[in-house]
């Protein structure tokens, strides 16, 4: 549950007759507060933190809402891993901070200058670490399982980025589904079929494949699956429609020989693999990131309505 009220203050009193402002609020989560002048701190030194951890700093652009915002769904992470018995303790955060230092070759000294010349205390540098170890550990237990990348899927993003790439030469495997022009044109009682006619077509054979039964206008469908077939064993106009086509899609409608054909492409395949190969890992990742950031801001959300959150900004 969260509301954002308007913006409130913590007050010290002095004896009876002082009080000074100490600090505003800038949001409640549960019984954590968080000050307006830790978000205004986080917003003063956010490019060493981006530095430092660019996984919780990515955006480039944080005011300070987003801050506060970033500093609440942090709190939800860490409440989250520990319901499900993931503590990261002080000795973990400095076990991480010395492997740091042994892999940069650096000595505590030459970290806290290091720090200093940032504008950051060790203090801050502990909690980052400890943030970041905690985003990581989420990813990887919370958000990760959430995710599918099929070999289809970084296949046809290959496909679309490179397919403008005359070098690629592909095989594949495909099922030909042909229909009588002059058929049609009884059984859909036309005196010319045209393509915009058969719009409807794709559909009707998704359906085709899964139950065996089609509309009665199609009974002239006759069905040829086509083993590994390579681009010397097809017409130009063929091959240029089948570049186009995803892995587990069909293809647009073409005509030839008096017959409507629309290809269903169950394989597709490089013949010179090597530039996927080198390829797939970072379409992988890159997909990954996408998927993972829309996951991550619907699980945000859910899980926000498990607290109590006030946001007084």
């Amino acid at each position: 549950m969260i509301k954002i009220l308007s913006l409130s203050v913590l007050i010290f009193t002095i004896g009876t007759t002082q009080a000074k402002l100490l600090d505003k609020v800038a949001a409640v989560f549960n019984k954590d507060v968080i000050t307006l002048s830790i978000i205004q701190r986080i917003s003063d030194t956010l490019i060493p933190r981006r530095e430092i951890s660019p996984q919780l700093y990515s955006s480039t652009q944080m005011g300070l809402p987003e801050i506060v915002q970033l500093e609440i769904n942090t709190l939800i992470i860490r409440k989250k891993l520990n319901e499900i018995g993931y503590i990261i303790g002080d000795e973990q955060v400095e076990a991480q901070i010395q492997s740091t230092e042994k892999r940069l070759g650096l000595t505590r000294d030459a970290l806290l200058q290091f720090l200093t010349t940032k504008g950051l205390s060790f203090e801050e540098y502990f909690e980052i670490t400890r943030a970041t170890i905690e985003f990581n550990l989420f990813n990887a237990r919370v958000i990760a399982p959430l995710i599918t990348i099929t070999e289809q899927d970084i296949k046809n993003t290959f496909f679309n980025t490179y397919a403008s790439d005359k070098t690629l030469v592909f095989k594949y495997n495909l099922t030909d589904y042909s229909f009588s022009k002059q058929q049609l044109k009884s059984s859909l009682n036309q005196d010319e079929v045209t393509k915009e006619l058969l719009k409807d077509l794709p559909k009707d054979l998704k359906n085709y494949q899964a139950t065996g039964m089609i509309d009665k206008k199609y009974n002239s469908i006759s069905v040829n699956i086509l083993g590994d077939i390579g681009e010397d064993g097809l017409s130009k106009e063929l091959s240029t429609v089948l570049k186009k086509t995803n892995e587990g899609d069909f293809s647009e409608i073409v005509e030839f020989n008096d017959e409507f054909h629309i290809f269903f492409v169950n394989k597709k395949d490089l013949v010179e693999s090597q530039i996927y190969l080198e390829a797939k890992p970072k379409i992988k990742m890159d997909l990954f990131d996408k998927q993972a950031k829309q996951v991550t801001d619907v699980w945000y959300r859910r899980e926000s309505n498990k607290h109590f959150i006030k946001i007084l900004l």
